[in-house]
């Protein structure tokens, strides 16, 4: 059989690596473990066998009073991954593109390639999405434009004044999709895009509940634009996508507002750890609106992995996202930190 080119063509994912016995920071997951809330509205589900309510209603509205807007604004995924690539499905064929950054998430890649497009790379300035050169590699045949805010994996983001100039800058005729999978880790200098979604008729807003609820595994997200533009995507969406104990734990989630403190507590107290740390070792890092770090490393950054590895601890090395002398770590527990750079130190001869 002959597979099409543009499937040969699609890089393998390159996940965060969990090893038994060594200590995760490489997927920025929530290390304080999963929302209670959620973990006990799973536990009473007494059944299994029928099929889940295929358009997530009950989520769906509870996720529409929370960000005051209408259901018919939300459509609910197996995590953001699927949402992803439902654009495509609706707006991508051969011969066109879609423009996101060249240091990124690479699902952006993957959901143009598979549906036979070009994805077109801008590079990032000082770590963060660069308008003026993603205007640049529009053209006719532009059909999507992706930008991650906060960024994934350096961790900047656009405030409001920038990400709405980006927006404004874009025609019309061209979606926006702004990924918002740590938005909840930011400062009161984020700005949410949620808001305009009513302003911007092409802006498709992605948020997750893998990160601030630790619900990774269930593997549910979301996103938010105008009715007609949901619509549409509800054509490309498998019937029972969602399963019911991700609704469910969804929904209890949404309510654990104590969970969520938490989470943003331990994170700010993480982060401004190793700050400090990262500052007295001389290493250059960009200051994150998320629940990771970005540490330029000046060598490899898989003989870094690979030293911390060794120590018992697992982070992300940015090769795949073509930073090659960046690693990525997620912001653990106090432990955690002070045991990250006790292992940062031997990895760097510190």
């Amino acid at each position: 059989m002959k597979i099409k080119e543009n499937i040969n063509s699609i890089p393998p994912y390159v996940p965060g690596v969990k090893i038994e016995g060594k200590e995760k920071l490489s997927s920025n997951e929530n290390p304080l473990g999963s929302s209670p809330k959620a973990i006990a509205a799973i536990k009473a589900i007494d059944s299994y066998s029928i099929y889940p309510e295929g358009s997530s209603r009950i989520l769906r509205e509870a996720l529409a009073k929370k960000h005051q807007i209408s259901p018919e604004n939300i459509i609910v995924g197996n995590g953001s991954d699927e949402i992803l690539t439902w654009p495509s499905l609706c707006l991508i064929g051969k011969g066109d593109n879609a423009i996101t950054a060249l240091n990124t998430f690479s699902e952006y890649t993957f959901s143009t390639l598979i549906t036979d497009g070009e994805i077109r790379k801008a590079p990032l300035i000082e770590g963060k999405f660069n308008k003026d050169e993603m205007i640049k590699l529009i053209d006719s045949r532009t059909r999507i434009i992706y930008i991650c805010n906060p960024n994934n994996p350096t961790g900047t983001f656009l405030p409001k004044d920038e990400i709405l100039d980006l927006i404004s800058a874009i025609p019309d005729n061209i979606l926006v999709v702004v990924d918002e999978a740590y938005g909840e880790y930011g400062d009161e200098n984020f700005y949410s895009c949620i808001q305009e979604i009513h302003n911007f008729s092409n802006l498709l807003v992605l948020k997750t509940f893998s990160k601030i609820y630790g619900l990774a595994s269930l593997r549910l997200g979301y996103a938010i634009s105008n009715s007609e533009l949901i619509q549409n995507l509800w054509k490309t969406k498998q019937p029972f996508n969602v399963n019911q104990a991700a609704q469910t734990g969804g929904l209890a989630a949404i309510s654990d507002e104590d969970f969520v403190n938490k989470s943003i507590e331990m994170n700010n107290k993480g982060k401004e750890f190793l700050y400090n740390q990262l500052d007295k070792l001389g290493l250059k890092y960009y200051k994150t609106q998320a629940n990771f770090i970005c540490i330029d490393v000046e060598r490899d950054s898989k003989e870094v992995y690979n030293s911390i590895l060794d120590q018992g601890m697992t982070i992300r090395p940015c090769t795949s996202f073509g930073l090659n002398n960046y690693i990525r770590i997620t912001i653990g527990t106090e432990v955690q930190m002070k045991n990250f750079i006790k292992y940062l130190k031997v990895a760097l001869d510190l």
